[in-house]
Parts: structure tokens; sequence; C-alpha cells
């Protein structure tokens, strides 16, 4: 703990330098933004411990989500998610992406298939927020109307087909939990 609040410390002193004119909300902003830049890669109870803005700041400021914030940049979603909540996400990371077949991403993420590209993105969101303890075994209704299969073991929780590999990462909007695969909705 003690590394952690002296990396906070280090950042806290150069963004000082980087913000001398800035008004408070702005400079309390940056603060943020630099804090989580800095842990991206610290367990989700540390980035928990060291604020994570809300579901649009994690998104954008995780690399591991570049993928999925472009799309739902491109489909309004992205908006929806920053303004709205709370929200229960599971997002896959830039490596689900790519492992769909050849070309799928491609195809989505052109104009004509926003509206499908929407429904596999909804077919990621549970309204409200249900952190990985509070997760059971069932379906769960998503915000696409369609439902997903929950399945809660003592070492693993899969949604769909897909394994929860990071859990509980905490945003003033809401809950993310990285998953494994893009959930297609059957």
């Amino acid at each position: 703990m003690k590394k952690i609040s002296a990396i906070a410390v280090t950042i806290t002193i150069l963004n000082l330098v980087g913000i001398v004119g800035l008004n408070s909300a702005t400079a309390e902003e940056k603060h943020q933004s630099l804090i989580l830049a800095q842990g991206l890669n610290l367990p989700s109870g540390v980035r928990d411990a060291v604020g994570g803005g809300d579901l649009l700041g994690v998104l954008s400021s995780d690399s591991r989500f570049s993928t999925l914030a472009t799309a739902l940049k491109s489909t309004g979603l992205l908006d929806q998610l920053q303004e709205g909540g709370p929200f229960t996400l599971f997002a896959p990371t830039n490596e689900a992406f790519e492992a769909l077949p050849e070309g799928t991403l491609e195809s989505l993420m052109q104009p004509e298939n926003s509206e499908q590209l929407t429904k596999i993105l909804q077919h990621h969101v549970i309204p409200g927020e249900v952190t990985s303890d509070e997760l059971s075994s069932g379906e769960v209704e998503t915000a696409a109307g369609s439902s997903v299969n929950v399945d809660v073991e003592s070492d693993e929780v899969t949604v769909g087909d897909a394994k929860v590999i990071d859990s509980d990462i905490s945003t003033e909007n809401g809950v993310v939990h990285v998953i494994d695969k893009v959930m297609l909705p059957e």
C-alpha cells in the first residue's frame, strides 16, 4: 500500500505542475485520469480505492477496451452508458473482438449494420449494478431485451459462453466485469 500511496503522491505533485491555472473541477478530473492511467494493471480492489470515474472513463482509460469503446461510440451507446445507470457491463477485451471470425468486426462497424452492432453491444449490458458476489446462476435479461445465462461456480463465472476474467471494476454509474469473448445474441 505504501508503494501505491507513493505513486499517488508523485502523480499529484507532477499533476500540480500541469494544472496551475485550471479550475478545481478540471484539475480533479485530470488528476483522476492520471491515477487511472498509472493504475491500469492494478488489481480491481486497488483500482476501486483510487476511483474509476464513470463507465466511459473506465473504458476510455483502459487499453484493453479500445475496440469496445470505438464500437460503443459508433452506435451512440457510449453516451447512454455515460449519462445513465447504474449498469453492469460485461466488457469484452480487444482480444475477444479479434477472435471473431475474420471480417465480422469490420462488417459490424459499417453504418448500415449499426442496428445489429447495437443489439450485440446491448447484449453485454444489464440494467442495475450487480457485483460478482451478487451474481447467481440463471437467466438474466440484458438491455437488448434478450437473455443470457450466468453460471456461477466456486472458481469461475461464465456469462453465455464467455468467462469473466476480471470483475468488480467499480464506476460511478455501475460495474464492469471483463470477459474473454464477445457474446452474440441468439
